[in-house]
């Protein structure tokens, strides 16, 4: 299992490498509307094909509230596409024994086109899914939105994804996401390097017992909050969220794991801003591990962020400028 756990995370990692934020000018604006429109057909017949497969296993509808996200990136979805990958790839082993290797992943920087076809790939997957319980239906041919967001793709991927996990007989756990906090966890490292005086890898702050999915996700937005003063002082943008609870006590650790993901994407990016060339950052699968663990494990990577909001503050041009597109 590890190294096609191992070929998942760098995968993700490896999309900030190419992930350039360039706002469109204002004659790109439409190119990257139809792109929208467009990924947005292909996840209308994902989902469409996944509550066939929902309603074959008798599984539970998702049905919780989401997070409000503000606005998303191309690379930001490109990366929950590779996680919504993972998770069809993993429902297509458990049920019909087929595993697919992750789609080739663009060289130049990610835009919205690039992924509609790791949108595909999910699809042919589940496809997978539905000929080996013998389901007949067909998904009708679905027509883009002209009006659909970014922030609205991600959030249907997201609510995708949280599907494709009630599916799952191994759904993704605490150990998933421990193993995503420690690529964080790498990557913020890196980027205290630029930061001789800096503490690259803190102490664990001390083991606290009973927590939940919901305190990690809560502690894991506290960390995106973190990221997103940084992003601001530096002049980039990132992933931000309307801030509620509701909901939040019944997340799951599937949830957390996407979030988690979404964390990982990030950094990865602004990594490639001040470390142009180095390798993408693996973690090893770690076993098992309780939210409780991984708790303790968000809040290393928590006063990382916190010591890199310090740093940052004092040195706001530390990102090595982009390239003219």
């Amino acid at each position: 299992m590890i190294p096609v756990r191992l070929l998942a995370l760098t995968a993700v990692c490896h999309i900030a490498a190419v992930a350039a934020v360039a706002q469109p000018a204002a004659g790109e604006a439409s190119v990257e509307t139809e792109g929208l429109a467009e990924l947005s057909a292909h996840l209308t017949l994902v989902r469409t094909e996944l509550e066939f497969v929902r309603r074959e296993m008798g599984r539970p509808e998702h049905l919780r509230s989401e997070i409000r996200v503000l606005g998303a990136e191309a690379r930001t979805i490109f990366a929950q596409a590779l996680t919504l990958s993972r998770k069809a790839d993993r429902l297509s082993f458990e049920l019909a024994r087929q595993r697919a290797p992750i789609p080739p992943l663009p060289t130049d920087p990610i835009e919205i086109n690039h992924v509609p076809a790791m949108v595909d790939a999910v699809l042919e997957r589940v496809r997978i899914v539905k000929t080996e319980l013998g389901i007949t239906e067909a998904a009708p041919e679905a027509t883009g939105d002209p009006t659909v967001s970014s922030a609205d793709l991600l959030r249907s991927m997201l609510q995708a994804s949280r599907q494709l996990n009630l599916l799952l007989e191994r759904r993704f756990s605490s150990s998933d996401v421990f193993q995503q906090v420690t690529v964080a966890i790498s990557y913020t490292a890196r980027l205290l390097q630029q930061f001789p005086d800096a503490e690259q890898i803190p102490d664990a702050p001390g083991f606290e017992r009973f927590k939940r999915p919901s305190d990690v996700y809560l502690r894991l937005l506290d960390c995106f909050e973190l990221l997103g003063e940084i992003a601001r002082m530096s002049e980039v943008s990132t992933l931000d969220f309307e801030g509620h609870t509701e909901g939040i006590a019944d997340l799951t650790s599937s949830d957390v794991y996407d979030l988690a993901s979404l964390l990982v994407s990030e950094l990865a990016y602004l990594d490639s801003r001040v470390a142009s060339g180095k390798s993408p950052i693996d973690s090893y699968y770690p076993g098992r591990k309780l939210p409780s663990h991984t708790y303790q494990r968000v809040g290393i990577l928590k006063d990382q962020l916190t010591q890199l909001v310090a740093l940052v503050t004092t040195s706001p041009g530390w990102l090595t400028p982009l390239m003219p597109q």
